[in-house]
């Protein structure tokens, strides 16, 4: 009986260690098994007979505030009372830490610069405490009138962690082979393209340096250097400094490329704050494609889609608003070009805000360009009515170089209204002044106007055109915002107008010669998200600009979601326009209609879903294509698809397509490969993305990541997954990298511990609070040994229910069962166990596991205690 008895003790014991949502600070036996457990007794006054273990000392305890989840693993203090059981003692940085308001009544803490503890009792007197044995846990209550105001998840900058010293680099990697069927030579294209971040972290200071790498076509260069810089965070003035390469705000005039300095408000420092914004790019292929996305005229984005609709969510911009130029190239060497819009919008500010951006450097312009098509913009001559488009040859886009300084702000003012303004000068070439009103006008939404003016100097060495002396010109801006409740409806608009002699500054440090350009005249975005009931959601988005000389640009994407059951069905629409002046010409269209099911084909505890296409362009040419797609393995880090479709061209000559992709998430990163088969050609694609931290202790790798790193160190456990993380687990020296963490709150740390063997730490999880682009150290304390389950005896008795254990002297305590039994983790193969109870008495008992019976991972002993 007594052997089912432990055998049930262990299982339990294996269950509730891998079910746990808090590791056990102090490892200890946790009588809530016993109630559980066939024929145990019901255990009353636990948390008393077991709190009157704690004794004066240092204890690793989880700590939770006000009823919150947990704030953190620390060290805390037990101190003898004048009456009662020790109460919590705690230095002046950890009650800042707790966030209580120092200058509150009431509160009586440690002078500034005392490292000394004071009683919990005495600093706060309105404040409690509870110590909960159960978890190792320390509940702590304090007066809300007492707490400094925690909006959004704030966290003060006393908290902040600049993080460890570290050089990182950080790649994204794609390539591809395509191969000709048609062509009896083999004719063969190999295609690579590489976007590196690498840099250096030196407490606050962070050197970074982007660069792209494809192979050279076209007289492109491989090399791209896009920008280079330092920064650091400057807490006091909840800002941001960098030097070197650095994109102005986008907030008032278009972002411009500089070489200089930047001091800018970041937002993510405080409270509600405004979070960071990535457009979305929607898009329909007609063939297996590769989409290229460009800002500023450099690739900053590079990837292979498969026929139908696609959507682009894992974009990192590099400045804060402008226009970005997406290209779809089909298989048969086709693109489609179209242009999408964004920005931060709205810039409405509290009342009391003050947000700034102060630029100030020598003006970096975008790469030549060979390509006389081009959007770019300079004034042109009103007076000159020649029409030279026959004429045209192509010529290269060049750009002077100027100091360039800039100022803008946002104010917020009573009434839920914001003011902006704005300047930028460039030398004595070029000025513009920006002023703008914005309004919160409640469930009207929000509205923002704001209106530029430029004035730019030309002389005729410059302009081959004649174009000189000085040339003004206004630029309106109308953005509005709005969350309809009843509805559920997002609606995103802005509109822009130009006056014919308006420039913006990269407009006005530009000019090419024997070629005509367009002007814009009126842009419009405009995109409305709609919930449909619970199962059904429409969405419309729109980019349109106008020129001058009435050619125009447009994109539209429109789509419809609906679920019938568990199958989810949707229709895609897409129309884009470049540049052309006729209706019908240079519209492509296309429409795609696509049907999913939830159809697990293999293992039960991975998803995997049945889906079908069909496209088709209007024109006769239809593509229908069908596939599966899933995940794999234990931890669902594989992912595949292999589809196969048909090709329906409106010249009859039908053919078949086939593809197959897999993704590889792993610690340290993800790699990806995929073969797609059409008739006229073979194409195989691959690609790896990940980084790399070397830091003190070596070096890690791990998963990309584009901002703040946590290091995870678990000495001794390796293999050891990361909850929320697939594919991220300790290396054999028990290190690993968690990805992507927010800068400035409280981001939570933990492993898994449904697959993982967490026994033998004192806690699973740890909050860090990084700065931007920190990497911080997040240290959990490991004890590697042996797991054993001992039932103690002094003569012919039990041990007492609540006796404290230690093992070898070690400053860590395990607590007695019910009948004698006791579970030590983390231990020697060898040792001494020291048991305490009643009043001041104490045995001694022997254990050697060798000569122990072995239960799956546990070892079974039964100890006699001796005096």
């Amino acid at each position: 009986m007594r052997k089912t008895r432990i055998a049930m003790l262990c299982m339990a014991l294996f269950s509730v260690k891998n079910g746990m949502s808090i590791a056990h600070a102090e490892n200890h036996y946790d009588p809530a098994l016993l109630k559980a457990m066939d024929g145990a007794p019901e255990i009353k006054n636990v948390d008393k007979e077991i709190t009157q273990q704690f004794k004066e000392g240092d204890y690793k305890l989880h700590v939770f505030l006000n009823g919150d989840k947990a704030f953190k693993v620390m060290s805390v203090t037990l101190k003898d009372q004048d009456q009662g059981a020790p109460a919590p003692c705690f230095t002046r940085e950890d009650y800042i830490s707790f966030g209580i308001d120092i200058s509150s009544s009431g509160v009586h803490l440690p002078e500034d610069g005392d490292k000394t503890c004071k009683l919990l009792t005495k600093a706060i007197p309105e404040a409690t405490y509870q110590l909960d044995p159960s978890q190792m846990g320390l509940r702590l209550q304090f007066p809300q009138t007492m707490m400094l105001q925690n909006l959004d998840g704030y966290v003060p900058p006393s908290q902040w962690d600049e993080g460890i010293p570290a050089i990182i680099a950080q790649y994204q990697y794609t390539g591809s082979k395509t191969k000709a069927n048609s062509d009896s030579t083999g004719t063969s294209e190999t295609n690579h393209f590489l976007n590196l971040t690498s840099g250096i972290n030196l407490g606050a200071w962070r050197l970074r340096n982007n660069s792209t790498w494809q192979n050279p076509t076209d007289g492109e260069k491989a090399w791209n250097n896009i920008s280079t810089y330092i920064e650091r965070t400057l807490p006091g003035l909840k800002s941001e400094f960098i030097a070197g390469d650095t994109y102005t705000s986008a907030d008032t005039f278009d972002s411009i490329q500089l070489r200089g300095v930047q001091m800018t408000t970041d937002t993510d420092m405080y409270p509600g704050r405004i979070n960071g914004f990535a457009p979305v790019i929607r898009g329909i292929a007609r063939s297996n494609a590769t989409v290229t996305v460009k800002e500023h005229n450099n690739v900053i984005y590079q990837t292979n889609v498969t026929p139908g609709p696609f959507t682009i969510k894992d974009l990192a911009p590099v400045s804060t608003g402008g226009t970005l130029d997406v290209t779809i190239k089909e298989s048969d060497g086709s693109e489609t070009h179209f242009q999408q819009n964004y920005a931060t919008i709205t810039n409405l500010q509290r009342q009391g805000f003050f947000k700034y951006s102060l630029a100030l450097g020598r003006y970096k312009p975008d790469e030549e360009t060979d390509d006389s098509s081009d959007d770019n913009e300079i004034l042109p001559n009103p007076d000159d009515d020649t029409d030279d488009t026959d004429d045209k040859v192509q010529s290269k886009t060049k750009s002077k170089e100027a100091y360039v300084i800039q100022f803008n702000s946002a104010w917020g003012l009573p009434y839920n209204l914001t003011l902006t303004d704005g300047v930028q000068i460039a030398e004595s070439d070029y000025s513009a002044g920006n002023l703008g009103i914005g309004a919160d006008l409640g469930f009207l939404g929000a509205l923002m106007f704001d209106t530029t003016y430029s004035q730019v100097r030309m002389d005729d060495d410059e302009v081959p055109t004649g174009i000189k002396g000085h040339r003004s010109g206004v630029s309106e801006r109308l953005a509005y915002s709005r969350h309809i409740d009843t509805t559920d409806t997002d609606i995103q608009a802005n509109a822009r107008h130009y006056t014919r002699d308006y420039a913006s500054l990269a407009d006005a440090m530009v000019f090419e010669s024997n070629s005509q350009n367009k002007q814009k005249e009126y842009e419009y975005t405009v995109s409305i998200n709609q919930m449909v009931m619970d199962s059904q959601s429409l969405f419309l988005s729109a980019n349109n600009t106008l020129y001058y000389d009435n050619q125009s640009s447009q994109s539209w994407q429109a789509g419809w979601n609906t679920s019938i059951g568990s199958a989810q069905i949707s229709l895609s629409l897409s129309l884009n326009k470049n540049g052309e002046d006729t209706e019908s010409a240079g519209w492509d269209k296309q429409i795609a209609v696509t049907a999913s099911l939830p159809l697990n084909l293999f293992e039960k505890n991975n998803s995997g879903t049945l889906s079908s296409t069909l496209t088709t362009d209007t024109k006769g040419n239809d593509t229908v294509q069908s596939g599966y797609s899933g995940t794999a393995l234990q931890d669902h880090q594989l992912n595949y698809s292999v589809q196969v479709g048909r090709n329906y061209n409106q010249d009859g000559d039908d053919t078949n397509n086939g593809n197959l992709d897999l993704t590889w998430e792993g610690r340290a990163g993800e790699a990806q490969i995929g073969y797609a088969h059409e008739s006229a050609q073979d194409k195989t694609s691959w690609g790896m993305n990940g980084g790399i931290v070397i830091h003190a202790n070596g070096v890690t790798p791990g998963k990309y990541s584009t901002g703040a790193i946590a290091l995870v160190s678990a000495p001794g456990v390796a293999g050891l997954p990361l909850a929320g993380n697939t594919g991220v687990k300790t290396n054999h020296w028990g290190y690993a990298l968690v990805p992507d963490i927010q800068p400035y709150t409280q981001d939570i740390i933990q492993f898994d511990s449904q697959t993982g063997d967490v026994a033998d730490m004192d806690s699973i999880s740890q909050t860090v609070t990084p700065t931007r682009d920190a990497v911080v150290m997040a240290k959990f304390i490991t004890h590697p040994g042996e797991k054993m389950v001992a039932t103690l005896y002094r003569g012919d008795a039990f041990i007492p229910y609540g006796s404290s254990v230690k093992v070898n002297d070690i400053d860590r305590a395990f607590f007695v069962g019910n009948d004698g039994q006791v579970y030590l983790s983390g231990i020697p193969e060898q040792g001494v166990l020291t048991i305490s109870f009643g009043e001041h008495q104490t045995c001694h008992a022997r254990y050697d596991v060798l000569h122990s019976k072995r239960y799956q991972q546990f070892n079974i002993a039964t100890l006699h205690c001796l005096d």
